[in-house]
């Protein structure tokens, strides 16, 4: 088990936003998080990634308890995020946004070292065309696409190779075909060992590269299911009857 979190919660000021969320996720498993806007989704993922702290409960990374107070303790434990406003700098070009905070140098002097541009942008353009795009590795942020701009996002979350990959809503600005190299990444990364947590609305998505999917409500998991050896039907009717605080017979 790479990932459990017990009993979660998290306010903001009179806003109970999270309110003792349970869950695990394991190695090389896909865990689909649904949830209607204000269900506390983003806010969970936010907590996971040392974004937010906690007020109460448990997160245990590969059966250790972690507690992270920013999101650079979260990194250095092997959890990168893909934030739904993808969080890059408009002024930078590709290469500056993925290795941001984390830039590579080819010699030092003293404390000091000289930044290994090259370098940075050969594994950018690896990165980008793993992704299945041509996107040139120095064009500045803000001339890009937003589809383009969601590739940026998550080959930074990629390059460091994370044991836990967080992804918020990352199909959003995403073309038909991008939605397919992702989701064909999900399973790659899977195959790989990584865990990952996917934030989403389009249900057909989830059920495609999920191995278990969990359905918040105002703060709580009130459902949760394998996805193997169910119908993309059945499975959509249950989130959408769990989502609208029925149970499975229809009765509120």
């Amino acid at each position: 088990m790479i990932l459990e979190i017990n009993d979660i919660t998290k306010s903001f000021g009179a806003v109970d936003v999270l309110k003792g969320v349970s869950m695990s996720v394991d190695s090389a498993q896909c865990y689909g998080l649904v949830g209607d806007n204000g269900a506390g989704k983003s806010t969970l993922l936010k907590v996971l990634s040392g974004v937010h702290h906690p007020d109460s409960g448990e997160i245990r990374l590969e059966d250790r308890v972690v507690d992270f107070n920013a999101e650079i303790g979260a990194r250095l434990a092997g959890i990168e995020m893909i934030f739904q406003d993808l969080a890059l700098c408009d002024d930078l070009d590709a290469t500056a946004n993925i290795f941001m905070g984390r830039e590579q140098r080819k010699s030092t002097v003293g404390r000091f070292g000289f930044l290994d541009h090259e370098g940075m942008k050969k594994q950018t353009e690896e990165v980008l065309a793993s992704l299945g795009t041509d996107l040139p590795a120095d064009q500045r942020v803000r001339t890009l696409s937003g589809g383009q701009r969601q590739l940026v996002a998550v080959a930074r979350a990629l390059e460091f190779q994370p044991k836990l990959l967080l992804m918020d809503e990352p199909t959003a600005a995403l073309s038909v075909d991008k939605v397919g190299v992702l989701l064909e990444l999900i399973e790659r990364l899977k195959a790989r060992g990584v865990a990952i947590i996917l934030v989403s609305h389009r249900f057909t998505d989830l059920i495609q590269v999920c191995d278990k999917v969990g359905v918040l409500v105002h703060g709580k998991i009130v459902d949760e299911f394998e996805v193997a050896g169910h119908s993309v039907d059945n499975l959509t009717t249950r989130i959408v009857r769990r989502m609208s605080g029925l149970d499975l017979d229809g009765e509120e």
